[in-house]
């Protein structure tokens, strides 16, 4: 992919400045974790039309920094979905659905994907797999959900040593939900998936996460421990 010669702002909070260093120097300070991943958790809500989606203002306090966005390269793929509940103006969750071809064929999990050496920041990786998974332009950092899923890969008997690798999820705002001004919102913000690693795209509500662990409906997420993540992100923005 290319990148677009127009960066955009990417607004951070003070609380998460020790996430904005370089995938290098945040492994220099845990030496017990060799790789990382990172991924977002973007809600919107529907809304009346005389409400707002999301309200993406910004605090003087946080700091904000300039990252480049690739341009738009994908194609929207699509296949059937489950059903979601119906639209209210309870906060809905973007989940994308991975390829029949890919690990964990089918299964929903929120964007996110490793950090790469040149990336500048965590949070730059951040911003880079959201586009290239969703077509979507984070401007905000949010705040940190959970505490990190830890997991480990290789296989020494096929001569692939074995790593240790740290899950970062982060809740974060983007463009095109602030300016989704419809009636139904979720059907108004332009997801553009790779179909070469995502199938199709759905908004849910709490509610289907919590059905989806009770394995009611056809929502199949990819493991409990990602699962926790997504109740704990919902709780935080109910809250806040």
């Amino acid at each position: 992919m290319t990148t677009s010669s127009q960066p955009i702002q990417l607004t951070i909070p003070p609380s998460l400045q020790q996430y904005n260093v370089s995938p290098a120097a945040y492994l220099a300070q845990h030496p017990g974790v060799d790789c990382l991943v990172v991924a977002a958790l973007i809600f919107a809500t529907p809304a009346s039309k005389s409400n707002d989606a999301v309200n993406n203002t910004t605090t003087p306090s946080s700091s904000t920094t300039q990252t480049p966005h690739p341009s738009n390269t994908t194609t929207t793929a699509t296949s059937s979905s489950p059903t979601p509940s119906t639209p209210s103006e309870e906060p809905h969750l973007l989940l994308i659905q991975r390829s029949t071809h890919d690990s964990l064929p089918n299964k929903w999990e929120i964007p996110g994907g490793s950090c790469d050496p040149t990336d500048p920041t965590l949070f730059h990786s951040l911003a880079r797999e959201v586009f290239e998974e969703t077509g979507l332009h984070v401007t905000r950092i949010v705040r940190k959900i959970g505490q990190g899923i830890r997991f480990q890969t290789g296989n020494p008997r096929a001569k692939r040593p074995p790593k240790s690798w740290l899950k970062l999820s982060f809740e974060v705002d983007v463009d095109e939900v602030g300016r989704a001004g419809n009636y139904n919102v979720l059907d108004s913000i332009p997801v553009v998936l790779d179909p070469k690693e995502h199938q199709s795209h759905l908004w849910v509500s709490l509610e289907d996460v919590l059905a989806a662990c009770k394995g009611i409906g056809d929502l199949a997420l990819t493991s409990r421990d990602n699962t926790d993540v997504l109740v704990e992100g919902f709780r935080l923005r109910r809250g806040s």
